[in-house]
């Protein structure tokens, strides 16, 4: 039993921590009077559908919940980051055009087609653009580590969980891959500090 605590701890560890450290830093839009206004929302990229050219219903949700916080006030503008590399699979060109359609302005909307991962698109954010404050858009199993990962570049930063119209907003898949996803945070993270 000692060793499955441990391999549980040791598995879960970096995913735990960054929880703990951003529980006062997320909300939701059912609590949309308490959430401080800030200078961006940052919407992170997910799958794509239909060949490339339909955001998949998880990128949907963070689309719609930026554009939500974007009509509310509580942000003056949206920037749209992700895989953009190639034509057919352009996560952050078909997120500005579903911005777009929901009413927010082409001026008020950046895009960053080189946010690869999570951590990219924040110091990309940070280090490209002079963002200093933003709220992360992506879902609730995801928002700890997208929160994390802004302040960690500079950004003073709180995170809104975009909302599951239907379904589950994570799978056990999700979980598991957002486990490995932050151990590789925390190595960028030690790489980063090793190089400055």
């Amino acid at each position: 039993m000692g060793v499955g605590v441990g391999l549980f701890v040791l598995v879960f560890w970096p995913a735990m921590t960054t929880y703990i450290v951003t529980s006062g830093e997320r909300y939701s839009l059912t609590s949309a009077e308490q959430i401080p206004k800030k200078d961006y929302a940052i919407v992170f990229g997910a799958a794509l559908r239909e060949r490339g050219t339909e955001p998949s219903n998880y990128l949907r949700w963070r689309i719609e919940t930026g554009v939500q916080l974007y009509k509310q006030g509580a942000v003056s503008k949206l920037l749209m980051t992700g895989d953009g590399s190639f034509p057919d699979h352009d996560e952050p060109a078909i997120m500005k055009r579903e911005a777009i359609e929901l009413g927010v302005p082409s001026k008020h909307i950046e895009v960053d087609k080189f946010g690869f991962d999570t951590f990219d698109s924040c110091y990309r954010a940070r280090n490209g653009r002079d963002i200093s404050s933003a709220i992360a858009v992506t879902q609730s199993y995801h928002l700890p580590r997208a929160v994390f990962s802004c302040q960690q570049v500079g950004i003073d930063t709180i995170g809104v969980a975009a909302v599951a119209r239907h379904g589950r907003s994570a799978s056990a898949y999700d979980l598991l891959r957002e486990s490995a996803s932050t151990y590789k945070l925390y190595v960028q993270l030690a790489v980063r500090s090793v190089r400055n």
